[in-house]
């Protein structure tokens, strides 16, 4: 791999080694929680498919460039294709991680692009415009309540036991 694969390869990694870093010193000592760690990590974990994407492209492409200088080596006959060895490797690591992002990045892009249906929310229910702005109400023929309604009756009860 070449440096300039490599620099911008290990900036993608540094957050990463430090996040590994500072998540394993945590769990092995006494620590408190850090809100703004928390949150880091969540990002990190979330840019992980597109980080594990662009790391594939670039072993990958640095791969099949090795099996070309190799196989010209090897043609020509100025060597016997010292390169072969390496280029597949970096092939193949680059297409593992391509085949562990391409699912990622398209659960993101469907979490992203995911859009209800015509008068209703994301939490399934129902919305109506008024002149104040819009209205959402439960939906009265929903077979069974929504995460959000079961646990807004788990606080009415314990609201109601204080």
């Amino acid at each position: 791999m070449s440096k300039k694969a490599i620099i911008p390869l290990a900036i993608l990694a540094a957050p990463y080694a430090y996040l590994a870093y500072f998540w394993v010193s945590c769990f092995s000592t006494r620590c408190s929680f850090d809100p703004n760690m928390i949150l880091c990590t969540l990002v990190a974990v979330i840019a992980l498919p597109v980080v594990m994407l662009i790391t594939g492209v670039g072993f990958a492409a640095g791969g099949v460039r090795r099996l070309r200088a190799a196989k010209a080596e090897a043609t020509s006959g100025q060597g016997g294709g010292e390169g072969r060895g390496s280029g597949v490797a970096g092939l193949s690591i680059g297409l593992w991680l391509l085949a562990g992002a391409i699912p990622g990045c398209l659960g993101l892009l469907y979490i992203a692009l995911d859009t209800p249906p015509p008068g209703r929310d994301r939490l399934g229910r129902i919305c109506e415009k008024t002149n104040s702005g819009e209205v959402c109400r439960p939906d009265p023929e929903a077979d069974h309540p929504t995460t959000l309604e079961m646990a807004n009756r788990q606080l009415r009860r314990q609201r109601e036991q204080r």
